[in-house]
């Protein structure tokens, strides 16, 4: 692999990634989202631009500390017992329904029971570092 082949899907990722933060910000919605949409986009499940290779494993792992420092910025002790009441009753709300809604759909596409629920578990969990 030469080293051109090697800094490819960073240089995609990147475009992407700069153009999803700009389309983002313009419907007034966080960059972590953007950069999830161009992902899906460019990934192998949408437009497969790139492929799964060492570098795409290493850049999505980057990625994924990157979205928890993020998170972990924006974290703040203060505001969380200003917001006691919106984070003890309506973070747990907002988790049992985006999980229902989300095994919902996975029933839909044909998942089992099981699986469904683990999959509405898990990305009731993200829409929480989402939202």
């Amino acid at each position: 692999m030469t080293i051109v082949e090697a800094l490819q899907p960073a240089i995609i990722l990147l475009g992407a990634g700069l153009i999803a933060a700009l389309a983002a910000r313009t419907v007034k919605l966080r960059a972590v989202v953007g950069f999830f949409v161009a992902g899906l986009l460019i990934g192998p499940s949408g437009f497969s631009l790139l492929d799964e290779n060492q570098t795409t494993r290493l850049l999505a792992q980057l990625a994924i500390g990157f979205v928890l420092f993020d998170i972990g910025l924006r974290f703040s002790l203060h505001d969380m017992r200003t917001r006691r009441i919106d984070t003890l009753q309506l973070a747990p709300l907002q988790m049992m329904l985006c999980g229902l809604a989300f095994a919902g759909l996975a029933l839909l596409f044909g998942f089992p029971p099981l699986v469904a629920g683990a999959v509405g578990a898990a990305l009731a969990l993200s829409s929480l570092a989402l939202g």
